[in-house]
């Protein structure tokens, strides 16, 4: 059977000129989206689980459309028979954007106040008798991803709404 030759829409409305921009905008808004640009942000936005045998599969996006603003997380992973994650082969959820940077900014508090307390103690005790320790790039070291996240935390839209 005979393809037919596309046929070009044409709209009674719009006045040739305008249609011709309007598909050379398309058509630019196509070679970027399809180009280059978002294969190169996307292979610098992911986490790399490489240092396990059988990954999972993550995606994180954030959507927003007016209300709600939402981070969606989606999780893939086959079961290979050996390793296995209690979260199951497949989940999809949707989370409020504010919820989600509120859960961020307390798991890294959780994270670097003992942290923080376990530097403390090898400063007070002078280090580990027998282990070598540079207590004072430690200390640097712990500072510097402290502020790092937290920086982090209040960079991105809707710092606002992150706790304090």
């Amino acid at each position: 059977m005979a393809r037919r030759p596309a046929r070009r829409l044409q709209s009674s409305t719009r006045p040739r000129g305008e249609l011709d921009t309007l598909t050379a905008r398309l058509t630019a808004l196509r070679r970027t989206i399809l180009g280059s640009r978002p294969a190169t942000w996307h292979g610098g936005h992911y986490l790399d689980f490489g240092y396990l045998r059988n990954p999972p599969r993550l995606r994180l996006w954030h959507t927003v459309r007016g209300d709600p603003d939402e981070i969606t997380v989606e999780w893939r992973h086959d079961d290979d028979g050996e390793i296995g994650f209690t979260a199951g082969p497949a989940v999809h959820v949707a989370i409020p954007t504010a919820d989600y940077r509120q859960a961020v900014h307390a798991q890294d508090q959780e994270l670097m106040t003992p942290m923080r307390q376990r530097v403390e103690e090898l400063d007070r005790r002078g280090g580990l008798p027998g282990v070598e320790v540079d207590l004072a790039a430690l200390r640097r070291d712990h500072e510097d991803r402290t502020v790092a996240a937290a920086s982090l935390l209040h960079s991105r839209r809707g710092a606002s709404r992150t706790p304090s």
